[in-house]
């Protein structure tokens, strides 16, 4: 009777495991708002910077307008608010949150002050940065938040 017990608790013990495993693969495939942050913030530092350096190697393809249209523009400023937006929500924290949108307000600034002057501001290539370090900074806090809770169920 009591081998039984216990041939039962090992094998209960052995599917908990399984669904945490399971658990854990499925919240890593997740796609999380922080990554598209990142990524979109990225593209757009690098959409700013590309013209200028093809300027200076004179290349001349007509590739320096095609990275330098503003449809480009409005892309990245609709996915970094998008990311911005559903990072900021989901944050357990009010000081990240108040980060993201401190940072998207700082880009927000240089792409108006752009599109105002039609010439480049080093304050959306800041704000672009600071974006991503944002993006970063929930991302590291919501996994050590997570990985918190995990225990603390357990």
């Amino acid at each position: 009777m009591l081998q039984e017990i216990n041939i039962e608790l090992i094998n209960s013990g052995v599917k908990i495991d399984q669904n945490r495993s399971q658990n854990a693969v499925n919240e890593e495939v997740a796609i999380n708002s922080d990554f598209i942050g990142v990524g979109g913030s990225l593209l757009c530092l690098v959409h700013c910077v590309a013209p200028q350096l093809l300027a200076l190697g004179s290349i001349g393809l007509g590739i320096g307008s095609f990275f330098a249209s503003e449809g480009w523009t409005f892309f990245f400023f609709l996915t970094c608010l998008l990311a911005v937006w559903h990072s900021a929500r989901k944050s357990s924290f009010i000081q990240v949150q108040l980060l993201l949108w401190v940072a998207f307000a700082l880009f927000t600034s240089g792409l108006l002050l752009e599109f105002l002057t039609h010439t480049e501001t080093v304050i959306s290539y800041f704000g672009s940065a600071f974006l991503i370090f944002a993006h970063l900074v929930n991302f590291k806090k919501q996994a050590a938040w997570n990985r918190f809770l995990i225990r603390k169920k357990i």
